[in-house]
């Protein structure tokens, strides 16, 4: 039954990726065995059937393929980590960091060590040698994630001072720490009504999610009872207001 998968793989077709959580047991063990002998699209597509197979053997083999010379490929074995439920240790993430010459990749990297979870120690240590800005923005969510009271207070005040075109970019930030008192750093936001995003059309104009309308919608995302109903869009300014006084009841972010 493996060789059918293999065989599926080596021709291109991709329907065997939603058969992946019917492969055999032996079907990674098959796969690590042939791997360098693999075309780049056989390999995208066993990367695509590891996120479907989800297994602590599946992640180890995704850490690994992180180094594929192929840079797509690489960044796809890393964006999985966003969805995996089993992932490898935190440890084994970190000591692979600072060989992958991709920015994307480490910096996926970083999110999924902070997730595993890694030591904070550790961490810290791995991020003193990033040298890409971006990167180095998922390693202080990730030491937010872990407890790194430092890099919480940098974490707010990137937020609090974000730009509309770092918004959705800090939004995931917020969420993948999940912590509600963080919303506290979006009080500027409910005062700009600067365009972020567009979310359709009003009268045949373009209609834009302001960073406002991200601040109300992030919080509902955090548990907050900012009302923001079942889709992004534009909220009526009182009602911001009232979302806004609803975040400045927040605690203030401490260095603990």
């Amino acid at each position: 039954m493996v060789q059918h998968f293999m065989q599926s793989i080596a021709m291109g077709d991709r329907t065997v990726i939603d058969r992946a959580k019917d492969a055999p047991p032996d079907f990674l063990p098959e796969l690590e065995n042939n791997w360098k002998s693999m075309d780049a699209n056989g390999r995208e597509i066993a990367v695509f059937m590891l996120q479907r197979i989800d297994t602590s053997a599946s992640a180890s083999f995704l850490l690994r393929v992180t180094a594929d010379p192929a840079l797509h490929i690489a960044a796809a074995a890393a964006r999985v980590f966003e969805r995996q439920s089993h992932l490898p240790s935190g440890d084994s993430i970190l000591a692979q960091i600072p060989s992958r010459e991709s920015p994307f990749v480490r910096g996926k990297l970083y999110l999924a060590a902070g997730k595993a979870p890694c030591g904070l120690a550790a961490l810290r240590g791995v991020a003193a040698t990033e040298r890409d800005p971006h990167a180095a923005l998922h390693a202080q969510a990730a030491m937010v994630r872990r407890g790194g009271g430092p890099e919480r207070l940098a974490f707010f005040e990137r937020i609090r001072t974000a730009r509309a075109d770092e918004v959705i970019a800090s939004c995931d930030h917020l969420l993948y720490v999940n912590d509600k008192n963080l919303a506290k750093a979006m009080i500027p936001w409910c005062g700009n009504t600067e365009g972020v995003m567009r979310i359709g059309y009003d009268g045949g104009d373009d209609r834009q999610a302001r960073m406002c309308d991200f601040a109300v919608w992030t919080g509902a995302e955090l548990g907050l009872a900012t009302a923001a109903g079942t889709s992004l869009t534009n909220y009526d300014l009182a009602h911001v207001a009232r979302v806004r006084k609803l975040f400045s009841d927040l605690p203030d972010p401490k260095s603990e």
